[in-house]
Parts: structure tokens; sequence; C-alpha cells
């Protein structure tokens, strides 16, 4: 049997209500990999990959495009920080948004 064990740390929530630290929980998780082929284990992969990549994105501002190379986001390993160009941000905002931008630009100018 094709299996991997890891021990996974959950909190139930991310802070408690008064913003203080909540404690996690350890489960022993054992995956049992037995008929996933290749294709299926990549497209698992990118759906995790592609979770990631959206929390990212609501942090540091949602792309118009992004191309992500895969062996930048292994386990374990800590992406680069992708950092919008002033269009890109620009681009990002709304209509309501990039009329504030402008008239904060103009009234200092």
């Amino acid at each position: 049997m094709n299996t991997t064990n890891k021990t996974v740390s959950t909190k139930v929530k991310a802070k408690a209500e008064d913003g203080s630290a909540v404690p996690a929980q350890s489960t022993n998780l054992t995956i049992n990999w037995e008929g996933m082929s290749s294709e299926d284990i990549r497209a698992l992969a990118q759906q995790g990959l592609i979770v990631k990549l959206q929390g990212g994105w609501r942090r540091n501002g949602i792309p118009k495009e992004c191309t992500v190379k895969a062996i930048e986001h292994k386990a374990g390993v800590r992406a680069a920080k992708v950092i919008l160009t002033l269009d890109e941000q620009v681009a990002n905002l709304g209509a309501e948004e990039k009329k504030a931008l402008l008239a904060r630009l103009l009234a200092d100018g």
C-alpha cells in the first residue's frame, strides 16, 4: 500500500473573539495514494497551489494575469513575494477607487 503519514495541526478558528491566539489540535493523518495517477496527483497539487496563490493575491492585489513556476512553491519553502507594478495596482482598482485616487492626486498637485 502506498501511504504517507503526517501530523497536522489545526486551529478551530484563526483567533479567539478577544484577539488572543487559539491553541491547535493535532491529527495523525495517513494518506492512501493507491489508485492515484500522476495526473490525479498533479490536479490535486494544482488545486492546493491555486488556493495558496489566491490567499496571497487577497493580501497583495489580484493580478490580471500570472505565470507561476511550481518549483518556487515546493512544500516547506516560502515563495518570493510578488510586488505588483503601479500600473498593475491601478488596473486592479474599481471605478470609484480610481476616481478617489485621481481626486487625491489632483488635490496634492
